[in-house]
């Protein structure tokens, strides 16, 4: 139809902006001198339309990245954060494409990663001069030294075990600061029953400590062969623990009584007298010696004495006897000058 008149308008529907941020972008991995140093970052996806955040979401089957980058998300529903990672096997930087949607629209976000290289060791410089020495350290602390003089006792026992008698052990101790002797205490320990201490004198700076451990008679020393006994020597101020041993010689049983033996043949004894004494004046020597045989304390004379053997005189310790046999010896003034030792023997 024929018109008179026309106008138009056109009507334009305005959505808000949709923007995406990332809370990181880039990064640089530590490396070596040539390639990556295995390792990871993060970054956190954010949506805003309009101003307000609204619900992104990443699909990481769809990111683009180098070989040697691995990208894993949280899969948080509204703002997820990327993991990226690198291996040992990238030794470049690089981009990664991560498409984002948001309702609806896929934005496309890039994020830059690069390598901070290691740099190559330089030539070690010439060694500098030596500083100067240090002051001199304060004097060492000498030494404490304690120890037991006796270590070790072996009582004796019956077979079964028991004290043959009351037994007193003296156990010394000493304490040295350095080369020094120092005072020295002793505190015993545990005691076996029937053990006790008897004294416990502390030592000195000029005399060792001296303790003494007594043993009861018929005591079994709690049922046990061996023991220890610890001793707290304490000088200086310091404590430290020795140990004192003790162990059972136990008596072995008494064997059955032996049969009596034969008699024994009676004891053959003889003796030199002189009738005029041992002692003359101006070679005025005259005397009879006369020698006398007992068997079993009693004189032995006639045949008796003939089947014992023959009595021979020796002079001065000659090997050689003299011609006078029998039980009696005449001596005159000829016989000695100054001394002369006569001795007989028995023979046969």
């Amino acid at each position: 139809m024929p018109q008179r008149a026309a106008d138009a308008i056109t009507l334009i529907d305005l959505t808000d902006g949709v923007s995406v941020v990332m809370s990181s972008e880039s990064y640089n991995f530590p490396g070596t001198t040539t390639a990556a140093i295995a390792g990871s970052t993060s970054t956190k996806i954010q949506a805003l339309m309009g101003g307000e955040y609204v619900a992104a979401s990443v699909n990481v089957a769809n990111i683009t990245k180098p070989a040697g980058v691995t990208v894993t998300s949280d899969n948080h529903a509204t703002s997820p954060t990327l993991t990226i990672a690198v291996t040992t096997s990238v030794t470049a930087g690089g981009e990664i494409s991560i498409p984002v949607v948001v309702d609806g629209l896929t934005l496309e976000k890039k994020f830059s990663f690069g390598i901070a290289y290691k740099g190559t060791t330089g030539d070690q410089g010439p060694q500098g001069g030596q500083g100067p020495q240090g002051p001199q350290g304060q004097a060492g602390v000498s030494a404490t030294l304690v120890g037991l003089k006796n270590e070790a006792q072996s009582i004796v026992t019956t077979a079964a075990g028991a004290a043959v008698a009351a037994t007193t052990i003296q156990v010394d101790f000493y304490g040295y600061v350095g080369a020094t002797r120092s005072a020295v205490t002793a505190a015993v320990g545990t005691l076996p029953s029937g053990m006790t201490v008897g004294t416990n004198t502390a030592g000195t700076a000029s005399a060792d400590g001296v303790l003494t451990l007594v043993v009861a008679n018929g005591s079994t020393l709690g049922g046990v062969d061996q023991g220890t006994v610890p001793i707290t020597l304490t000088a200086n101020g310091i404590p430290r623990v020795a140990l004192f041993s003790w162990s059972k010689a136990k008596q072995g049983a008494q064997g059955n009584t032996g049969g009596t033996g034969a008699a024994g043949a009676a004891a053959v004894t003889l003796e030199v007298s002189s009738a005029q004494g041992l002692v003359f004046k101006n070679t005025q020597v005259a005397t009879t010696l006369t020698a006398r045989v007992y068997q079993g304390g009693v004189e032995v004379t006639g045949a008796a004495l003939t089947a014992l053997g023959t009595i021979r005189w020796y002079k001065d310790g000659s090997a050689t006897a003299l011609t006078t046999t029998g039980t009696t010896l005449t001596i005159s003034a000829g016989d000695v000058a100054d001394k002369a030792n006569y001795e007989a023997k028995l023979e046969y």
